[in-house]
């Protein structure tokens, strides 16, 4: 079975290659295709690297099937989680000077605005929610 491996950031630039091509047996798991390639190439058994099957996050025991891309997302480099989460209003400020420093290769804010009607209704103001537990533990 065929199947193409995306490469992204430091695994990209270390191998000097965007892709590779590489034959498994079919019904091999994620956890095998990253062995294999370990083999081959260190980088792959290091920890904290995210796997993506078909564009979506995938757990190492996931098979794979002909002709699926898989792309291993090497952790972002340098620093550590800076998230919270809390309900009152944000000050973009504050929050930029939390993550800005020495280490900050870049800070990338977004900032929504609501808009004044939509469908037919005045908009007053937005609620955003969030699964606290979860959340924390995504990010």
């Amino acid at each position: 079975m065929h199947v193409r491996v995306l490469l992204f950031g430091s695994l990209r630039e270390a191998l000097g290659e965007r892709e590779l091509d590489v034959e498994l047996e079919p019904g091999a798991t994620v956890r095998e295709l990253r062995a294999r390639l370990a083999a081959r190439h260190d980088l792959f058994a290091r920890s904290g690297m995210l796997a993506a099957v078909n564009q979506e996050t995938v757990a190492e025991d996931r098979p794979l099937a002909e002709g699926d891309e898989v792309a291993f997302l090497p952790p972002v480099s340098g620093g550590s989680p800076r998230c919270t989460l809390h309900e009152e209003a944000l000050d973009v400020r504050e929050v930029e000077a939390r993550v800005t420093g020495d280490d900050a290769g870049g800070v990338v804010t977004f900032v929504g605005a609501v808009r004044g009607r939509s469908r037919g209704q005045e908009i007053r103001h937005l609620e955003y929610e969030a699964y606290p537990g979860m959340a924390e533990r995504e990010m």
